[in-house]
């Protein structure tokens, strides 16, 4: 759902409250615990344009990532700036997830990282997708391990066919 806008100091006629920056469209904050209510807080703090969690809104990450990578701008500029996906919650012990450790951030060298995920989460998110690793179209088996056997149509003795080839 997206996040109220982002209230302004006094805004309601009382006493200040601290400053948020406006609504940033094309940041997405995203979290694994609905409720808990720091990562709506975080997201407001951030002037994100939505709050997302998962497992559930996988739909709403693709779209923003398909989003990104079809901007029109330098190579790894734009998607890079659009793929920082704020880690709501505490950092695991993963390489560059951690705040303050050392690595380059995306975008920030031509052909440099796009965006930084660990290594784990790919793997993290394919249960939450209902599936494992899949193959790449046309390449060996399919994913059941099964071959087909079905026979192309001019193939001698498919379904259909003239009969025995000739040569």
């Amino acid at each position: 759902p997206p996040i109220p806008p982002p209230r302004r100091p006094g805004a309601d006629g009382g006493g200040a409250s601290p400053p948020t920056p406006g609504r940033r469209s094309g940041v997405l904050l995203v979290g694994t615990d609905l409720d808990d209510h720091t990562v709506w807080a975080r997201g407001v703090a951030l002037g994100a344009e939505r709050v997302v969690h998962l497992p559930g809104d996988e739909e709403s990450v693709i779209a923003a990532v398909a989003d990104a990578v079809g901007r029109v701008g330098p190579p790894a500029a734009d998607p890079a700036r659009s793929l920082g996906l704020p880690l709501a919650g505490e950092p695991p012990r993963e390489p560059g997830l951690a705040a303050g450790e050392p690595g380059e951030p995306p975008g920030v060298s031509p052909g440099g990282p796009l965006a930084l995920f660990c290594d784990d989460f790919p793997r993290r998110l394919s249960p939450v997708r209902g599936r494992g690793p899949t193959r790449h179209p046309g390449r060996g088996a399919p994913p059941d391990g099964r071959r087909s056997r079905r026979r192309h149509r001019d193939h001698p003795g498919a379904p259909g066919a003239e009969g025995p080839v000739r040569r």
